[in-house]
């Protein structure tokens, strides 16, 4: 069996997208399937407003008058009330980029598949997704919170009662907990990578749960360690090189562009190309591997309409 190629399956995927958008060009599509890649990214990221000057003043505070400050109860209350709705919208944006996980990948195999039958489709798996992705995010913020306790212990507690003198002897503690959050960090960034891009594709098509899905990536990454590792890297190249055609977009329209890329849910369907090249290049990559596993898109599925009655309780099965 030939290790999977990533340049392959690259290659293929923006043939995809290609068929897919532009051979015909179908702004219902467009729309339809940037619904769904807009539901697939809601709340991991995007342009939040800068409110740090809202918290600048002329004169600058002292660590007593700063914690102070934090001490008055309607500071108190503002504080928890912003975490308690920051939390719910967490978990609320949570469960539709479950939900939207999969209606994308059902929209790379029957891209004139309806919005509500997608969202019928997605309901079983997207369940099993939100529940691994609530318990990942718990482990991450305990291991955080853990190292972020040895900080204070070790680095920052001494420091304070050194009369804010930084030592020598501070330096390898230093030192090793650089190391550790690097590695930590890249471990998770991985983890969160893997989970979009080949646990959800081959729960889409084995009917299986978050945890049955890692245990086939897991496989993977132990018969084709170097494939994968070269995946990531492409991955990275590729978008630096989308990214950048994006930055001359927008030179080239004097900023223009600007305008429809920070709106919700236009800015998915303005750079659908670019997002469905990101979803279909695993698959087209998981699908060199074990192509029984999560099959290749076939070709004559963009020309079919799907307009089906979807029963409550049903799988992914297409």
């Amino acid at each position: 069996m030939n290790a999977p190629s990533s340049f392959a399956a690259a290659g293929n995927a923006w043939d995809r997208t290609r068929k897919l958008l532009f051979k015909p060009f179908d702004i219902g599509r467009w729309f339809t399937i940037g619904f769904s890649a807009w539901l697939a990214m809601i709340g991991s990221g995007g342009n939040f407003p800068d409110i740090s000057k809202f918290f600048e003043k002329k004169e600058k505070l002292s660590l007593d008058e700063f914690f102070t400050v934090f001490q008055t109860p309607w500071v108190i209350g503002l504080i928890v009330g912003f975490m308690t709705v920051a939390i719910l919208l967490g978990i609320l944006f949570c469960w539709l980029r479950s939900r939207g996980d999969f209606m994308f990948v059902h929209h790379l195999y029957q891209p004139n598949s309806a919005i509500k039958d997608c969202w019928q489709r997605s309901k079983q798996h997207a369940q099993s997704l939100f529940q691994w992705r609530i318990v990942f995010f718990l482990i991450t913020c305990s291991l955080f919170i853990a190292q972020a306790y040895l900080v204070w212990e070790q680095l920052i507690q001494p420091y304070i009662q050194a009369d804010n003198t930084w030592s020598s002897a501070l330096n390898k503690p230093l030192f090793i907990h650089i190391i550790v959050f690097v590695i930590w960090a890249i471990a998770v960034n991985v983890m969160i990578v893997f989970l979009k891009d080949f646990v959800v594709p081959i729960m889409y098509w084995r009917n299986c749960s978050a945890s049955t899905g890692w245990t086939t990536v897991l496989a993977l990454c132990n018969e084709h360690p170097f494939s994968v590792i070269g995946y990531l890297l492409a991955m990275i190249l590729f978008g630096f090189i989308g990214g950048l055609a994006i930055i001359l977009i927008v030179i080239c329209t004097c900023c223009t562009a600007l305008i429809p890329l920070i709106l919700p849910y236009i800015s998915a369907v303005v750079l659908l190309p670019y997002y469905l090249f990101f979803r279909a290049y695993p698959i087209y990559f998981l699908s060199q591997w074990r192509p029984d596993l999560v099959p290749a898109p076939a070709e004559e599925a963009v020309a079919v309409v799907v307009d089906i009655a979807v029963p409550q309780g049903s799988t992914f099965n297409v």
